[in-house]
This record gives C-alpha cells, structure tokens and sequence, in this order.
C-alpha cells in the first residue's frame, strides 16, 4: 500500500500527522517484510519480520510454533528461492493492474 500511495493509507497519515513520504518508507519495510516471510528457510530471520509485521502475535504465539536451540542451515535448492519470488511478483503485477490509479497533484 506504501508504494500505490491508496488514499485510504494517505488519510490515515495525515491524521496521525506522519508526512506522505513516509508511506514509501513503510512500503520498503513491508515488501521487505513479505520476501522474507516467503522465502525459504533462515527461521531467525522469518521470526524477526513477522515481530515487525505484527509484534504482539508473535509475542503471543504458543510454545510449540518457537524457534528450538540453533541448527545448522540445511541445504534449499534453487527452485524454493524462485518460486516464492515469482509468486511475490505475480502478486505485485496482479495489485498494481487491479488497483485504482493514484490521484494526481
């Protein structure tokens, strides 16, 4: 939503009285977050993005879905690294064709 500049995310900042180019700064965090929570692997790193999506969920989670003692990186072929990046694609074609266009200043 940061990058499309919606005018709904628009309003929203200039109500908590955050300047407009910040939606581009949460528009970096938040796709950086999804490649992160697609990609295959690095569980540490997976943990971290989604505290940073939605801290108190993950704050909250049960025992059971927690991170055990650290493990060495097992071997990911190629394919489940391509994958999730088309898919991040695709959907970012799909939202950007769907999508209202921006107004103009």
């Amino acid at each position: 939503m940061g990058f499309l500049h919606i005018e709904y995310l628009r309003v929203m900042l200039a109500h908590l009285g955050y300047p407009q180019y910040f939606a581009n700064i949460l528009g970096a965090w938040q796709l950086t977050a999804a490649a992160a929570l697609i990609a295959p692997g690095f569980p540490l790193v997976k943990e971290w993005a989604y505290a940073g999506v939605l801290f108190c969920s993950w704050f909250l989670r049960p025992s059971h879905s927690r991170l055990p003692s650290r493990t060495p990186a097992t071997q990911i072929s190629i394919w489940a690294w391509i994958v999730p990046v088309i898919i991040l694609g695709l959907m970012l074609a799909v939202a950007r064709f769907t999508l209202p266009e921006p107004p103009k200043f």
